[in-house]
């Protein structure tokens, strides 16, 4: 695969990857247990491949496109898996390409899985302090500070959690290192993130969603199935539309993102912010299908729910004035 590459909704290369990573995601079988290890799910994907995609080729360009990305966490969302793959697989190596970071420590941490990102405490970019978000399996996290230096910062203690699959914890001290990102490389970084920040809802929203219809079509009630009655058809074909939508906004960011289309980062936010309305309306409806029993805490879907709603509440767009690249830090509520 090549950066000219750019797989479509319906190639074989990428029916064959969805395949692949839907089998491991399947394997997961830890979604409602927060201090689950998923190291075998990790292994998996390594074994696979499919922790390298954005690793870079010989060429220069990272071995797979942001279509092969957004399919991987799309995929692996659907199991509400912890085991990191956004940040481990996708959003840390960017940043270690666009920053080119040489430091071979840095790179065996990253191989490892060991890393993660630091975010401002509201988790609306990367930055050199605040909070080392999913971050259950790193030992360290990548930071970016003003102007675009990149720092290697240790982690202390978890805090509480919204997501029960993925961790927050404090960042200590900090150490600069080699390499830097300029203005257009964070650009990138961020339009690359909430792009696979979008799939990662649309693939745990979409999860729920076919459980509902399975449900749909055998839950009987007053002598029916409830697939039958015409309010519950409405609440599926309505939540159909919203994902189909969301997944053909995300199919153009990736575009836009291998192609370095002029509006990459614009359509990106498009498709973070369509993905923070939908995906919870979608977990939601699906909740209704299945009436009480969903919102048991036996039930997965208050995990696909918390999910979804702890990644609307990421890489939301800051004031100029505020972003950590140009301003004073201090952000906007």
């Amino acid at each position: 695969m090549t950066q000219a590459s750019v797989a479509t909704d319906d190639s074989a290369e990428e029916v064959l990857l969805r395949a692949t990573t839907r089998d491991i995601a399947a394997r997961c079988q830890q979604i409602a247990d927060p201090n689950a290890a998923h190291d075998p799910c990790w292994g998996r994907l390594e074994s696979s491949g499919l922790t390298e995609l954005r690793d870079v080729d010989a060429s220069g360009h990272p071995v797979g496109t942001s279509s092969d990305a957004a399919v991987v966490v799309e995929e692996m969302a659907r199991s509400a898996c912890s085991a990191s793959v956004l940040t481990r697989a996708v959003w840390v190596p960017e940043l270690i390409r666009l920053a080119g970071i040489k430091d071979t420590r840095i790179l065996d941490l990253a191989r490892a899985g060991q890393l993660t990102l630091v975010f401002d405490p509201g988790l609306r970019t990367v930055s050199s302090s605040g909070v080392a978000w999913d971050s259950r399996s790193a030992t360290h996290a990548l930071g970016v500070a003003a102007p675009g230096e990149i720092t290697l910062c240790s982690l202390g203690q978890a805090g509480g959690l919204t997501d029960l699959t993925r961790s927050e914890r404090e960042v200590l001290d900090s150490t600069a290192i080699d390499g830097a990102l300029d203005s257009l490389g964070r650009d990138r970084l961020e339009a690359m993130m909430r792009l696979t920040l979008a799939a990662d809802s649309l693939g745990a929203a979409s999860f729920l969603f076919d459980r509902s219809l399975a449900y749909a079509k055998e839950r009987v009630q007053y002598g029916r199935v409830i697939g039958s009655f015409q309010a519950v058809q409405h609440i599926l074909a309505d939540g159909y539309w919203r994902l189909e939508a969301l997944r053909s906004t995300i199919l153009y960011g990736a575009w836009a993102l291998d192609a370095e289309d002029s509006e990459a980062a614009a359509v990106c936010e498009a498709a973070r912010a369509f993905a923070a309305s939908q995906a919870q309306h979608v977990v939601r409806a699906a909740m209704q299908v299945f009436g009480g029993i969903s919102i048991t805490w036996e039930h997965p879907a208050h995990v696909y729910l918390r999910r979804v709603l702890m990644n609307g509440q990421l890489l939301t767009p800051m004031r100029a004035a505020d972003h950590p690249m140009t301003g004073s830090g201090d952000h906007a509520v």
